[in-house]
Parts: structure tokens; C-alpha cells; sequence
């Protein structure tokens, strides 16, 4: 009990809260990869004639600082699970009841977010005087988990279920763990739908596909000798995966399938050069796009119950308001499709680009920023069919009762409240219009990422030019004011890459 009692201390200072989705950065948005290497060979001073370049860019990523993807979801890294029959539970104890663990049960869960990156990007740059098209699309596969590292005090796997509380008769609990518990499908008592989204797995996920293919045709209106500036209208197909929230960190390739489109400003300006053989220019680059609606699965809280609701237990109801005697975890019917977008994504770099012959190096920043979310709902569950459970019974000694506990909560309550707590004039619904949509939507998103990146080209061949170069970044996530949560919103990752093709 004591250890118990210490674990929820240590959680007081962060409160449960947290976003039911986690909305990656999107493979293919990566304006530093697409600049380093080649920039000698694409925006050149070009008033007349054809030019090209192509690129084949195998690149490997991997997310750090991944306790802060963690408390994206839950507000913490460390949470505590705990029984309804435990004394003295910490505020922020989430119930164990819910998941299908003993009334008994204790734990501390330590949540580790992995998330890694392979692909290869396929790139192409054509120019015809001014006017240019580019185009790359990344092949990609992308890796997920999020391991609970499990701490049992009391597994209470002895302790059944009273009568009445998940069904008429006593119930054996059917997980051992919470971990086990988040892995979905568990049935018990009346809970005869187990967990279906909003999971856990056992182990990592991954999924393979090509990324967004993005599109820009542009025109270099201001050509001179010691510079270029020009525009773009830009477009990107989703190729990539499409979100279902089956998964609490799924794995994703691409921007969630939305459509995009925007505009891009490019410049490149000669600031130093020596002897006709060395040079420094800097370039910059921006593109801002607008991420048009998606249809998605998504999964909500109530706003009255606030984080974490979706995971309460529900009573299912008929037509008349008699209790059906089934029950399911609430997530199971508010992950609803819906319609995803974002008014703005920007993508800059701002980079040195220093040149001595052949040899060139490259070092800059890239800036990312997206918009938060907008939710509409593109589907409603059935009007006044579902009750909280909570910690109301489900039947007495005649047979289902029509119990609900409209105020329940994550935490839970003990045992012990259950008459105090139960509504006084049951059911009461929950409807649609009770969703929270914020909890399922991602607020505004921003990162930024150091890069270089060294090359060689054989600028003396007649007819293209080779060129092959390696480099590496270090992005880190912003953090949001600390009043706005959860203020960790974006991921922290470390690449390294191999850029090869040719100019001609």
C-alpha cells in the first residue's frame, strides 16, 4: 500500500491529460533533404535551354526524447493503476476495474514511445529556361510502439468480481496485467465486446508504402548572374496509410491522406566567392500548403468527463430504456469517422551552401510548422443507447438493472462510493453532442532541425554530372506555453541520409 501511495504521490505534479491521436510529420515534408546536395544543379541562371537533375535519397530516422511523446498521450511517462477496493488511491490512479483487472489490482506502468523511419526518395527537377517541374515521392517504412515497461504490486487474481458489479454472479477477471489488458479483446461478465480501439500492442507495428507524392510547378522569375528568386504552385497525391486509431501510436506513412496544395517561394544568392573556384550562397526556401479534408477513424472523451473517458465502461440500452445486459469499453463507439484537415502546413530552410570545385557543404535550419486540427464528425453513434457504467452494478438479485454513473471518470471511484455515486434517476444517456472533438484532434505542431550535409560532383563529365554526398539532422520538438495541454505536441528525431544522382 505504501509503495502504492508513493508512486501516485510522484505523479501529483502532472495531471492525467492528453490527445487520444498523435499526428506525425509527414515523410515526404522535409524542405532540408530536398535542398542539400543538389542546389548547384536546380534554380539555375537559365534564361533559355534544358536542364535537369535527379536524386535518390536513402534515409534513416529515429525519434529521441520520446518521453515527451508519452505525455502527448497521458500528461505523464509513469502511470499507476489501481483496484476499486484499494485504500488511499492517488488522484490521478487510473481504475483497473475498466480494463478488466481485479478490484485488487496495483501497478506502475512506465510508458516508452518508439518511432523510426526507413525510406528512399525518389526525386526529379526539370527546367526549361525559367519555368521548372519537381517532383519527389519517398518509399517508406515506418515503425511503431509503445512498450509499457509493467511493475505489478498486487495482481489480486484470486479477488473475483462481486456479484452484481459485472455481472448477476461472481466474475473472474480475465487479465492478469495492464498491459496484457491493452492489448484489446478481453471479454468478461457482461462486457461481452472487448477493447477494439485505442490499444496497445504486444509488440512493434509497422507498415510499408509510398509516402505523399509531391508536386511543384514553378518559375524563376528574376535571373542573375549572382542570383535566382522565383515561385511555385505546388501539390501533393496521398499515397500513404490512412489513420484508423486502432492503435494509440500507430504507425503512419504520409500525411493521414489528405490531399494538399500551396505555394512555394525559392532564392538562391551568391554572398562570397574567391578565385571562380570556391563560393558561398545562401538559399531559401518555403512552402506553405493547405491540408484539405481526410476521412478518418478517430476516438474520443466526453467533455464531462474529461480526459481519458473513453475507456469507462458502458451500458447499452434498448429502446425503452431497459438496460440490454451488455456492456463494452465507451471507446468502442465514440471512434467515429471523421473529417480531418489543417489550414496551413509551412516547410523553410534557411542554408549556407559553400563550394570549392567539386566539393560542396551545406549547413542550415529548417523550420516546420502545422496548424492545430479541425474535426467534423462524418458519423453519429445511436441517440439514448448508451450509459456510463462506471462503478454502477449491472443486475441485482432479479435480473439487469438500470444503473448509470453519469459523472464517472478514468480515476474511477472506490468500491465502497458506489451508492453515492450512482445517478439518482437513471439512465442517463450519452449522446453525440457530448464528444469532446479536441481530444481527438491534434493542436498546432511545430519543430526545428539543425542539418548538414557534405557532397562531391564530377563536374567535368561532358553530359551529366554524378554526384553522391552523406548528412545528418537533429530535429527537436516545441513545446507550447505551459497553460496550453499537452504542451509537448510534436516529435524530437535524428536522421542520416545518402544523396546521389545527377545534374545535366
Amino acid at each position: 500500500m505504501l509503495a502504492s501511495s508513493v508512486l501516485s504521490a510522484e505523479n501529483e505534479p502532472w495531471p492525467l491529460q492528453g490527445k487520444s491521436f498523435f499526428s506525425p510529420r509527414s515523410q515526404s515534408t522535409n524542405a532540408a533533404r530536398d535542398a542539400v546536395g543538389w542546389h548547384r544543379f536546380i534554380n539555375k541562371n537559365n534564361r533559355r535551354g534544358f536542364s535537369g537533375a535527379f536524386a535518390i535519397t536513402p534515409e534513416y530516422n529515429r525519434a529521441y526524447k520520446t518521453r515527451q511523446v508519452a505525455e502527448y498521450f497521458f500528461g505523464t511517462d509513469t502511470i499507476t493503476i489501481s483496484g476499486s477496493t484499494i485504500a488511499n488511491r492517488g488522484t490521478n490512479d487510473i481504475l483497473a476495474d475498466y480494463f478488466g483487472l481485479s478490484t485488487d489490482y496495483q501497478s506502475c506502468v512506465h510508458i516508452c514511445p518508439k518511432v523510426q523511419n526507413a525510406l528512399i526518395d525518389f526525386a526529379l527537377y526539370l527546367a526549361w529556361g525559367p519555368v521548372y517541374f519537381r517532383i519527389h515521392a519517398p518509399y517508406v517504412w515506418n515503425q511503431t510502439e509503445m512498450e509499457l515497461i509493467e511493475t505489478t504490486l498486487f495482481s489480486g487474481s484470486d479477488t473475483l468480481y462481486p456479484a452484481f458489479y459485472m455481472a448477476q454472479a461472481e466474475v473472474q477477471p480475465p487479465a492478469q496485467t495492464f498491459k496484457q489488458a491493452m492489448t484489446g479483446g478481453f471479454t468478461w461478465g457482461n462486457v461481452q465486446e472487448g477493447l477494439k480501439f485505442g490499444k496497445v500492442a504486444c509488440a512493434e507495428l509497422s507498415e510499408n508504402k509510398l509516402s505523399d507524392i509531391e508536386f511543384a510547378l514553378g518559375w524563376n522569375f528574376l535571373q542573375r548572374e549572382r542570383g535566382v528568386v522565383g515561385g511555385s504552385l505546388r501539390a501533393s497525391a496521398p499515397t500513404g496509410t490512412i489513420p484508423t486509431s486502432t492503435y494509440l501510436l500507430e504507425p503512419i506513412v504520409g500525411s493521414g491522406h489528405h490531399w494538399q496544395c500551396g505555394v512555394g517561394f525559392n532564392m538562391q544568392g551568391l554572398i562570397w566567392e574567391k578565385d571562380a573556384d570556391q563560393r558561398v550562397d545562401l538559399i531559401f526556401d518555403i512552402n506553405i500548403m493547405h491540408l484539405f479534408k481526410s476521412r478518418q477513424i478517430r476516438s474520443f472523451d466526453l467533455q464531462k468527463n474529461g480526459f481519458g473517458s473513453r475507456y469507462i465502461l458502458v451500458k447499452e440500452f434498448n429502446e425503452n430504456g431497459a438496460y440490454t445486459g451488455k456492456s463494452q469499453p465507451l471507446i468502442n463507439i465514440t471512434s467515429l469517422p471523421c473529417l480531418i484537415d489543417a489550414a496551413a502546413q509551412i516547410d523553410f530552410i534557411i542554408m549556407f551552401g559553400y563550394q570549392n570545385s567539386g566539393c560542396s557543404f551545406d549547413i542550415g535550419y529548417n523550420g516546420w510548422i502545422r496548424t492545430a486540427e479541425g474535426v467534423e464528425l462524418d458519423c453519429c453513434f445511436a441517440k439514448n443507447r448508451w450509459g456510463l457504467k462506471g462503478i454502477a452494478n449491472v443486475a441485482n438479485i432479479v435480473g439487469p438493472v438500470n444503473d448509470t454513473q453519469s459523472s464517472a471518470t478514468i480515476q474511477g471511484n472506490a468500491l465502497s462510493e458506489q451508492a453515492m455515486v450512482i445517478d439518482d434517476s437513471p439512465p442517463v444517456f450519452i449522446n453525440t453532442c457530448d464528444l469532446d472533438l479536441r481530444s481527438g484532434a491534434a493542436s498546432r505542431q511545430f519543430t526545428h532541425k539543425l542539418f548538414a550535409h557534405g557532397s562531391y560532383a564530377w563536374i567535368d563529365m561532358r553530359y551529366a554530372q554524378p554526384y553522391v554526398g552523406l548528412g545528418f539532422s537533429v530535429e527537436f520538438a516545441g513545446k507550447r506555453p505551459k497553460d496550453l495541454q499537452p504542451n509537448k505536441n510534436s516529435m524530437s528525431m535524428w536522421a542520416f541520409w545518402l544523396k546521389t544522382g545527377a545534374g545535366f
